[in-house]
């Protein structure tokens, strides 16, 4: 018996669940296994010691090097995919997605502040252009199997497929109104379910709020004029860092990024909550249990500033999404 063909429509169709399904798996993997390192490293929420500084170091040394080899690697990964689908119609080849998961995982291992979210979107995306040529010619499909893996790499590792569709259609597609919508939320769906099937629950603790005196909404306009300031600010400290390291630093490329992770390690002697991520502090002010006094949360934003700032500007693998809102 002879077993039909597939239309392209299908085929399309079972690629983007696939890249969804691809995503979730990788975003999960890569979650997991920088929480196993940097837990036996010692370098996850806690002051270090001199085995942190020690087992840090040699990760830092190697996504270094690895994005010294390869200075692709270097960065949060979204600028790059932008890049390539507007110079190379999408076209990320399998080796450079791989290398990006290593050297991602070598960096938040040692635990700089900086996310998993933009490294994801970027792997993700390699697997959507490595799928569509694979099985398909048309350079449409290549560029939209790319936006697909975006979408679904930020689902993975937020749980938010909406928010990803969104994001996806704004920064990287730059149209809201694009055709490749319907399967950009297939594809995020898919992702989102995944990672939620291996027990990755919501990244942030869902609650509900109210409004219980006008007067709180003085407290939210303050809040919205410190982050139009400080996030402006945030910009200028990293394009600065970047500056200093090409002019101070020049050819030594991995002088900053070892000078990122020991400014990190020197802050967790000042606060043990600067190294990681942070969305654990996050959850807990979000379920209204402050972990610290106002003044410590105050000094411990100003130190996540600065040392995130400096790893993003000093071109570790990481992303800035993450730490921006925990600052």
């Amino acid at each position: 018996m002879k077993i039909p063909s597939l239309k392209t429509e299908q085929k399309f169709f079972l690629t983007t669940c696939f890249v969804g399904l691809t995503a979730g798996l990788v975003a999960v993997a890569l979650n997991h296994l920088t929480h196993w390192l940097s837990d036996w490293a010692g370098t996850n929420a806690v002051t270090y010691n001199w085995r942190s500084f020690i087992v840090g170091g040699i990760f830092v040394l190697i996504s270094g090097l690895l994005s010294k080899r390869f200075p692709f690697l270097a960065g949060s990964g979204i600028p790059r995919t932008r890049l390539q689908i507007a110079m190379s119609h999408g076209v990320i080849t399998a080796k450079e997605w791989m290398l990006k998961f290593v050297t991602t995982l070598f960096t938040l291992a040692s635990g700089v502040p900086l996310g998993i979210e933009a490294p994801t979107i970027a792997i993700s995306a390699g697997i959507g252009s490595s799928l569509s040529r694979t099985f398909f010619r048309n350079p449409k499909q290549v560029r939209e199997l790319v936006y697909i893996g975006c979408s679904a790499g930020i689902a993975a590792a937020f749980n938010t497929p909406i928010a990803a569709v969104i994001f996806t259609l704004e920064e990287i597609v730059g149209n809201m109104n694009a055709r490749s919508m319907a399967p950009i939320l297939i594809a995020s769906l898919v992702a989102s379910v995944t990672a939620a099937t291996f027990n990755e629950n919501s990244m942030f603790v869902v609650t509900a709020h109210k409004l219980n005196h006008p007067t709180e909404l003085f407290y939210y306009l303050g809040l919205g004029i410190a982050g139009g300031i400080a996030g402006p600010l945030f910009v200028r400290n990293i394009v600065t860092v970047k500056q200093l390291s090409k002019k101070i630093f020049k050819h030594h490329f991995i002088t900053p990024m070892v000078i990122g992770f020991l400014m990190t390690g020197a802050f967790s002697l000042i606060n043990p909550r600067v190294p990681g991520p942070g969305i654990n502090l996050v959850n807990d002010l979000l379920m209204g249990n402050a972990p610290l006094p106002w003044d410590q949360l105050a000094m411990l934003a100003l130190l996540k500033f600065l040392a995130s700032a400096f790893c993003y500007g000093a071109g570790m693998s990481g992303g800035i999404l993450l730490p921006t809102m925990v600052i």
